[in-house]
């Protein structure tokens, strides 16, 4: 999967990998160096979360912070766990397991988001907010599932 987002958007887009243990960044190092930016460093991820225009992630922590700043998020994870199919529900997460729909939608997104930015630049409201009408949607989606959840420390109160 990874290979065909490297093969397909690296040309034009600017694709960064983060791998979680030494011998992933090693083995992405390797395989795609020079068509990729490897992060190697710990990073904070809100701030990186922010800067990007897609996540594409194996349905972990990253993958439900994207989602719930109202970034488009695909999930590659070859299983589901209990935050990410709650993401299906809430509809603010798309999960993909073939490199065709993953290539299809990840230029389906790109297409959204550019003509987004074009439209961004002629109007001072959507300035103002600073948020792309599309991933406005998704923001709204992701304050809906937020609200959804039970109050922990409501919760944590009434059991002690």
């Amino acid at each position: 999967m990874i290979d065909s987002i490297v093969k397909n958007f690296s040309l034009y887009s600017q694709v960064l990998i983060l791998g979680r243990y030494q011998d992933q960044i090693d083995f992405f190092k390797r395989r795609y160096e020079k068509n990729v930016q490897i992060l190697e460093n710990v990073v904070d991820g809100i701030s990186l979360l922010r800067k990007i225009d897609l996540f594409i992630g194996a349905g972990g922590t990253m993958s439900a912070e994207a989602a719930l700043i109202g970034k488009p998020v695909i999930s590659i994870a070859p299983i589901s766990f209990y935050v990410e199919k709650l993401s299906y529900k809430m509809r603010i997460v798309k999960k993909i397991r073939n490199e065709k729909d993953l290539t299809s939608y990840t230029h389906k997104i790109f297409s959204k988001i550019k003509n987004e930015k074009k439209d961004f630049k002629n109007n001072d409201t959507l300035k103002k907010y600073k948020v792309l009408g599309f991933q406005k949607r998704l923001f709204e989606k992701s304050l809906k599932f937020i609200d959804s959840m039970e109050d922990p420390i409501v919760q944590f109160k009434k059991f002690i």
